[in-house]
């Protein structure tokens, strides 16, 4: 692609093509990266730490050059065009502020960096603070803001150009629990009023699952999964994926038999067989009967009843948590130790007592052995 290419309509906003990254010969960061966000669209990038989240969030800025592929901005190609010379704004995780400066300095850093007069300094500087709720602040210096205040500092750097793509790296990460969860909202709200396409990285699903449009699940360079935050909670695609977003309880099984589904079209559900009993799961993939799968599912899937009938997932409770609204408790059954997450006034068991783990067949997943 050419760098002046004018863009067509029917092009997504922002493009990346099939993008590989090796910081030393045959060691890839990352491997045939290709995902796209429409203008105004709010996209993550999700995984552990390593998954290459970040290096994708580099290569987008323009810092890391590719071995391979292609990065699109509006129809245009990025791919070798140097940072300074892509509009676009960046926020770190550690905000990056200059101690020295003034919050207004601050935010007009970019803007004196584009030689714009300072009566149209001052105006945009005094609107993206306004923005995102900092007026009267803007002769502080950054060592007597909150890290709250720290970080809408920094966004308001970021915004005061008019980004056409605006890209935040954990951003949230050096707040407490209350301020992420603040900050989520404050980001969503500044976003939505810019209109400006937003890739975010975190490793926090949460986080993720509140801010994002779509989710783009990272692991080991590649991409495993990308989808709505109700997609990828509700079906994620791959084991890994389903571990990352909470199935915490996993054991081995194996298939004897498949139907239909009658709630979705399309979908498939198991009966799978364990040590000690049988259940009916979501197939997650093309399964055949005999085929050896891990089930999984999430604690707060798990229902305990007191046991009775057909033999299943049954045993003594090991170990019970108050968690306030919800006790936690962990059951040793013939398939392994599974957690359950049960509302207070539902849990009336203790340690020692024997219970029976059952799960409804949509919120269990199979996945193939590999």
């Amino acid at each position: 692609m050419s760098e002046g290419m004018g863009q067509e309509p029917s092009l997504p906003f922002l493009q990346l093509r099939d993008v590989a990254v090796a910081y030393r010969p045959g060691e890839w960061a990352l491997q045939g990266i290709s995902f796209e966000a429409e203008r105004g669209e709010l996209v993550s990038l999700l995984g552990p730490s390593g998954c290459g989240k970040t290096t994708t969030l580099r290569v987008m800025a323009g810092f890391i050059p590719v071995q391979r592929g292609y990065v699109t901005i509006g129809g245009r190609d990025y791919t070798n065009v140097p940072p300074n010379r892509r509009n676009i704004g960046l926020v770190f995780q550690s905000y990056a502020l200059f101690p020295h400066l003034t919050v207004f300095e601050n935010v007009a850093f970019g803007l004196r960096l584009r030689h714009l007069g300072a009566a149209e300094i001052g105006r945009r500087v005094g609107e993206a603070l306004r923005m995102v709720g900092l007026e009267g602040l803007d002769q502080r210096l950054p060592g007597q803001l909150s890290g709250g205040q720290q970080q809408r500092v920094a966004l308001a750097r970021a915004i005061v150009i008019r980004p056409q793509l605006l890209l935040l790296d954990e951003p949230l990460s050096n707040l407490d629990a209350r301020l992420r969860v603040e900050m989520r909202g404050e980001l969503r709200r500044v976003q939505r009023r810019l209109g400006v396409t937003m890739v975010y990285v975190t490793h926090d699903q949460s986080e993720a699952m509140a801010l994002s449009d779509r989710v783009i699940v990272m692991r080991d360079g590649r991409i495993e999964q990308i989808g709505t935050p109700e997609e990828v909670y509700r079906r994620p695609g791959t084991l890994f994926v389903a571990q990352f977003m909470g199935f915490s309880n996993r054991f081995r099984a194996q298939v004897i038999g498949l139907e239909e589904s009658q709630g979705v079209p399309g979908e498939r559900l198991a009966t799978v067989a364990f040590p000690g009993g049988r259940m009916r799961v979501r197939a997650s993939s093309r399964l055949h009967p005999g085929r050896h799968v891990t089930v999984a599912f999430r604690p707060d899937a798990a229902r305990l009843t007191t046991p009775g009938g057909e033999p299943g997932l049954r045993g003594p409770i090991l170990l019970r948590i108050f968690q306030g609204g919800t006790v936690h408790y962990t059951v040793r059954t013939p398939a392994g130790e599974l957690a359950a997450e049960v509302p207070a006034e539902q849990a009336t068991w203790g340690e020692g007592d024997a219970v029976e783990v059952a799960v409804e067949p949509d919120a269990a997943l199979a996945f193939e052995e590999a």
